[in-house]
């Protein structure tokens, strides 16, 4: 079980960037994001995304729409100034400019746009830039994908968030989790098999002679 860890690290001030709904002409002459990691002499990394405040929760880099995160990475030159970006479908749109720390590392805080989209479906990443010089150097740190939500609320009322509970639908205020396939047991039709019954004959692998061929009948022989 992941802990969404609180922390007291001092916070530089943060400019805000332009709402979002007001980005049309920054994307327009924005590069790619492929050309931008792709750029000659560009040093790339991982963007650490983490929440402020402390909850417990199955899952990793889960958000609300609206919930201030804290930002933190590296590779930055001290004091530097610091682009931060919300990218969704390959849609990127600015957030605001921090500054480095005096060591190069990054240590912000920012909140996720309210009119951002939530959804599994959507491709969520959040980005850090520095741009040194014209041909295209810098750090860009990218951060792994996220998952938003529009609402915190708890449909079981197992005192768990949905946002954060591996079975919304059902109360189970244990999250068990028998086979680590984020989907709690209480939910799963297949607690003991990660794959859900992947040769979909019915059978869970864990009673399923052969849980790679969907054929019952040569089973059952």
């Amino acid at each position: 079980m992941h802990r969404r860890d609180a922390s007291s690290r001092a916070t530089p001030r943060l400019r805000p960037g332009p709402p979002l709904a007001a980005c049309v002409c920054w994307l327009a002459t924005s590069l790619p994001l492929a050309a931008q990691e792709a750029a000659p002499g560009r040093v790339r990394g991982t963007l650490w995304v983490s929440p402020v405040e402390y909850t417990e929760c199955v899952y990793e880099n889960v958000f609300l729409l609206g919930e201030t995160v804290m930002l933190t990475g590296g590779n930055f030159l001290p004091n530097e100034p610091v682009a931060i970006s919300l990218v969704q479908d390959d849609v990127e749109s600015p957030l605001g400019e921090v500054r480095a720390t005096a060591r190069g590392g990054l240590d912000a805080r920012i909140a996720i746009p309210p009119g951002a989209r939530a959804g599994a479906g959507v491709d969520t990443r959040m980005l850090a830039r520095a741009e040194q010089g014209e041909t295209g150097g810098g750090v860009l740190l990218r951060s792994a994908p996220l998952r938003l939500f529009a609402e915190a609320s708890d449909s079981d009322g197992d005192g768990f968030k949905d946002m954060c509970d591996n079975c919304p639908t059902l109360a189970n205020s244990d999250l068990t989790d028998g086979d680590a396939d984020e989907l709690g047991d209480a939910c799963d039709a297949c607690p003991l098999d990660s794959d859900n019954d992947g040769d979909r004959d019915g059978l869970c692998a864990d009673a399923d002679p052969d849980p790679y061929s969907s054929d019952t009948a040569s089973s059952e022989q």
